[in-house]
């Protein structure tokens, strides 16, 4: 692992900005930054720690996926996870979600993402969402493709191996 990430390093992203179009439809802008913190290379979404890479085991990892997760409903948890290589950019689409980070340092952090806002979360947080709203739905835009088949390529890993890493690190 390159750099160790913290709780400081989930940026938050306003995605409030809406108009309405020519057809009387509403346009909601994901992120109006003049460079993008998606693609901004200081923000490390497109840099890849080359000894993660090796996880893969020859499948090509890097890329540009997009997903939705829709109709969750509040008392159910996702996520309670973490990544070593993906980055992700989540985004509110409907409903409301509560999120809780926690860093390798036991550092924590908890952000409500709505159809407003999103973020932009680097690997290694250990994350979790919760729906506030029936039917909530988020966007994720991250930066590794995927295989169902290649169970080396699905870069999501439990809070127990997140705990082993933590003690890796400072024992």
């Amino acid at each position: 692992m390159e750099k160790i990430f913290s709780v400081k390093d989930v940026q938050e992203i306003d995605c409030s900005q809406t108009w309405t179009t020519k057809a009387n439809a509403t346009l909601r802008v994901l992120t109006t930054d003049p460079f993008p913190a998606l693609f901004c290379p200081s923000s490390g979404f497109f840099l890849y720690d080359p000894g993660e890479l090796q996880i893969a085991k020859g499948f090509e990892m890097r890329g540009l996926r997009t997903y939705t997760v829709r109709c969750q409903n509040p008392g159910v948890l996702g996520g309670t996870e973490f990544h070593r290589i993906r980055w992700e950019y989540v985004i509110g689409l409907e409903g409301r979600f509560e999120w809780t980070f926690e860093d390798l340092h036991g550092e924590k952090k908890v952000s409500v993402i709505s159809p407003t806002n999103g973020i932009l979360l680097p690997p290694f947080i250990l994350h979790t969402s919760e729906a506030k709203v029936k039917n909530s739905g988020l966007l994720v835009i991250c930066n590794t493709l995927y295989d169902p088949e290649k169970k080396e390529t699905h870069d999501t890993y439990s809070k127990e191996m997140f705990r082993k890493a933590q003690k890796r690190l400072f024992n």
